[in-house]
């Protein structure tokens, strides 16, 4: 898949913005993102030709605290993201295209995970392994629009990617669903386990007769 040829933009953080809380000017998408790259002191990798809209409230205040998480946000509502390539370096891209770029890995219960509009992967594993594969096909509607949900029933894991705010709205419904199991749940999961391997045994010696 081609991408777009990309400028890079590095920015050095001005001293009027490195000590203190000073308000950040966000009226225009372009010099948005430098004013942010500034503050934060984080480089960014985007398409020259890149657009998009900003409108805030006038008591909108963005603050070197809070500014990486707002301008995720401003690029999420004009369909980009932002992924982390190294310390400090990020690359801006059409969300699209977020699944050709690999993402931070999280686990949940050991890592702390983001709240931001960034596009990450979250591990979770479930007390309940036999609920995965309900979890993953019940959640895709839940999911934005780019994002995408997967289960490893071996282990009894969910992977999740998507932004960071909606892990953490995914993750508070599986809490509310994933119960360790009782053993009465778990004999009548053994025993479909023992009758869909006798089924897959008389299916293999049914093919081994035929040839």
């Amino acid at each position: 898949m081609k991408f777009p040829l990309l400028s890079l933009m590095t920015f050095i953080s001005l001293p009027i913005l490195a000590a203190s809380n000073s308000d950040i000017k966000c009226t225009d998408f372009m010099k948005c993102i430098e004013s942010v790259s500034k503050a934060t002191e984080q480089e960014y990798i985007y398409d020259e030709d890149i657009k998009g809209h900003i409108h805030l409230s006038k008591n909108f205040k963005i603050s070197k605290e809070n500014a990486a998480d707002t301008l995720s946000q401003i690029l999420h509502l004009n369909g980009l993201t932002k992924v982390q390539t190294a310390p400090n370096k990020w690359t801006i891209i059409n969300a699209k295209d977020v699944r050709y770029f690999p993402s931070q890995i999280y686990v949940f219960g050991t890592d702390k995970i983001p709240t931001s509009y960034d596009y990450i992967t979250a591990a979770i594993k479930l007390k309940n392994k036999y609920i995965v594969s309900d979890v993953s096909r019940n959640f895709r509607p839940f999911m934005s629009r780019y994002g995408r949900i997967i289960d490893v029933k071996s282990t009894g894991t969910v992977i999740i990617s998507d932004t960071g705010a909606n892990v953490h709205r995914l993750i508070k419904l599986i809490e509310q669903l994933d119960v360790k199991p009782t053993p009465e749940e778990i004999k009548k999961h053994q025993q479909r386990k023992e009758i869909n391997d006798k089924i897959k045994l008389i299916k293999a010696s049914k093919r081994d007769c035929k040839d």
